[in-house]
């Protein structure tokens, strides 16, 4: 396991110089002049050469790459254009409200989505289990901004519930939670299922019910193990995307996170700091599915690594 863990940290590790390149190379064909958009359109040539001479932005573009991944190996992300501060203190700042939101959406996609799917398997073609699987096809079909609109709209506006932007105390997360959570609810669901029906139709659990053991062992501790292996893998990959995807629900309820921030930075041409959030978000969707084999395989003992002979 310790060479299996290993093997996987040189992967990510190249996995993160591979998303670097991909990230500095995209940011600099974008149209636009960082030192324009600095300066503003009353700038002079002078002044124009002068910042982009500060900024680094006079050098070729390889030598400008090499100088930003040695610095990225000795901890350094840059400096913000716009503010003037390490990138890592901006990340820093506004990556625990984006990692806030991010497991509490989790929380409640995983608290509803798994039993939700355990049911509609155990009931297959029931009531619940078509009227579940048509909400799931709503919910999956929903896009995000139009989602949040219709919450803060309903439960902010109408009602008076809870407020519709900011970050505060647990009222300001629910309405931007529930938003980022119900596309990975519905997507549990209906892995949930899917896992759980394959399961049940096994040869060991049918030998299981004919040895008369009761249904509620058979579906929770012997069908569910095998049963969350794929869901697991599901989840550790939904939470990857929640991270990458709060771009939108932080932007629509003013909740300040990296997400927020990194719009701010893409229509300031701040490229430091998209390349920082990119990296960051990288990272962790890299690290949690490091974790998320490593949970399985004690799950589930077959899937961990051989050792050869």
């Amino acid at each position: 396991m310790k060479e299996f863990i290993i093997k996987r940290l040189v992967v990510c590790l190249a996995l993160l110089v591979f998303t670097s390149g991909i990230t500095f190379f995209l940011l600099e064909l974008a149209p636009g002049d960082p030192a324009l958009m600095m300066l503003g359109q009353d700038a002079t040539q002078e002044g124009l050469t002068a910042l982009r001479r500060e900024m680094g932005l006079d050098q070729p573009l390889l030598s400008r790459y090499a100088t930003f991944l040695g610095d990225l190996f000795q901890g350094d992300m840059g400096v913000s254009y716009q503010t003037h501060r390490p990138v890592s203190q901006e990340i820093a700042a506004t990556f625990p409200a984006t990692l806030e939101l991010s497991v509490a959406s989790m929380v409640i996609a995983i608290i509803i989505g798994v039993p939700v799917g355990i049911t509609c398997a155990i009931r297959q073609y029931s009531l619940t289990d078509r009227v579940v699987r048509f909400a799931v096809l709503i919910a999956v079909s929903l896009p995000v901004f139009w989602l949040g609109l219709m919450i803060i709209y309903l439960f902010s506006i109408v009602l008076g519930w809870f407020p519709s932007f900011g970050r505060g105390g647990l009222r300001h997360l629910v309405l931007p939670a529930v938003t980022m959570s119900c596309y990975s609810l519905a997507i549990i669901v209906r892995m949930t299922r899917s896992s759980m029906l394959e399961v049940l139709r096994c040869d060991y659990i049918t030998a299981t019910r004919a040895k008369g053991i009761h249904e509620f062992y058979v579906i929770y501790k012997h069908a569910l193990r095998n049963a969350l292996v794929p869901v697991i893998t599901i989840i550790g990959l939904q939470f990857g995307v929640l991270l990458g995807g709060a771009v939108i629900t932080e932007t629509i309820f003013a909740w300040p996170g990296l997400g927020r921030l990194m719009v701010q930075a893409i229509f300031a041409r701040d490229y430091p700091i998209i390349r920082g959030g990119v990296l960051m978000i990288s990272a962790c969707s890299i690290l949690i599915t490091l974790f998320v084999d490593i949970i399985c395989s004690y799950i589930n003992p077959s899937l961990k690594p051989v050792e050869k002979s």
